[in-house]
């Protein structure tokens, strides 16, 4: 079965799973077995349809060109994003603890309080997640301490989301 089937498919069951899902129609149910077979079917739809947009979206990014491009009135962009998991956070940790402390361009220590602390400062945002101030600031190539998946997708840019 082709994917363009598989998506027809699970439309037409969530179509009809949305007729059957009236809120107003179960606000009263006490049945809490029948409340969980509707959940569990809601969840598998909507696994179902996430696989399927994912598979769109990267068939998609892979046929369409760079930058933005409208069908059908919506704007569509190509996005690449990277993905890290397992980070070596020794290895990572001892190598901002050397930026903090030492010059990277002269090798010198850091001697002066306020600039050892304005270094700890900048780069904060990775307990946060945000890792950007590794690259540019501290001028780590963080593939280097973790496993990285690199992914091309699409994005619809529809209006205020």
């Amino acid at each position: 079965m082709t994917l363009a089937a598989h998506v027809t498919a699970d439309l037409k069951e969530a179509a009809a799973l949305v007729e059957r899902l009236d809120p107003a129609d179960w606000a009263d149910t006490t049945d809490q077995e029948q409340l969980a077979d509707m959940l569990d079917a809601v969840d598998r739809l909507v696994a179902g349809a996430e696989t399927h947009r994912r598979a769109l979206q990267e068939q998609l990014a892979e046929r369409m060109p760079d930058g933005i491009v409208v069908y059908n009135g919506l704007p569509y962009e190509r996005v690449d994003s990277t993905s890290r998991t397992g980070w070596d956070s020794d290895s990572l940790s001892r190598a901002v603890r050397r930026w903090i402390r030492y010059d990277p361009r002269t090798g010198e220590a850091v001697t002066d309080p306020d600039e050892i602390c304005d270094r700890a400062f900048r780069v904060l945002d990775v307990a946060k997640g945000r890792t950007k101030v590794l690259r540019s600031e501290v001028g780590l190539d963080l593939d280097e301490y973790c496993t990285t998946s690199h992914r091309t997708t699409v994005r619809i840019h529809r209006g205020g989301r």
